[in-house]
């Protein structure tokens, strides 16, 4: 049982900071990055990074459909799967259901509060798909490779 809490708190540590990774790409001034750019030592290298990412992308970054899923969709649905694996990591490993609805349900409230402007943000029903599919391949993850048992929903 230890090996497979110290596999889901890498996963979710992995998932979190890809997530992360993706956002100093983004050429918008995130409250996250106003936060990080005071930190001793990291905020002058994050803020440096950014602005060479923001000014002078690599050519990957064109503008095509999977570089607008990559950077729009992908790093909600990363997060989303580290908040499962937390909240697992958490629990001590009492995963139910319950799990996989709260954080689905957390992460729609987002978009429902971004679509009815209580938070700044674009409302994307594509990240509420993706949100979908991440909570069903962090419950997939978690019973097969970390429970080891091979149904879906308990």
């Amino acid at each position: 049982m230890k090996k497979n809490k110290i596999l889901l708190l890498i996963l979710g540590t992995v998932s979190l900071l890809s997530g992360f990774i993706i956002y100093l790409f983004k050429p918008f001034e995130y409250i996250m990055f106003e936060i990080l750019y005071k930190f001793p030592f990291v905020g002058h290298y994050i803020f440096n990074l950014r602005k060479i990412m923001i000014s002078d992308p690599p050519i990957i970054f064109n503008n095509t459909i999977i570089t607008k899923i990559i950077f729009n969709n992908l790093s909600d649905g990363l997060w989303l799967f580290s908040l499962q694996i937390i909240i697992i990591y958490i629990w001590d490993f009492q995963y139910t259901i319950k799990i996989i609805l709260l954080t689905f349900a957390i992460a729609v409230t987002y978009e429902i509060f971004q679509l009815i402007k209580i938070i700044p943000g674009v409302f994307d029903i594509f990240d509420i798909l993706t949100y979908l599919i991440f909570s069903l391949f962090g419950n997939l993850i978690f019973l097969r490779y970390i429970r080891g048992k091979n149904e879906i929903f308990n």
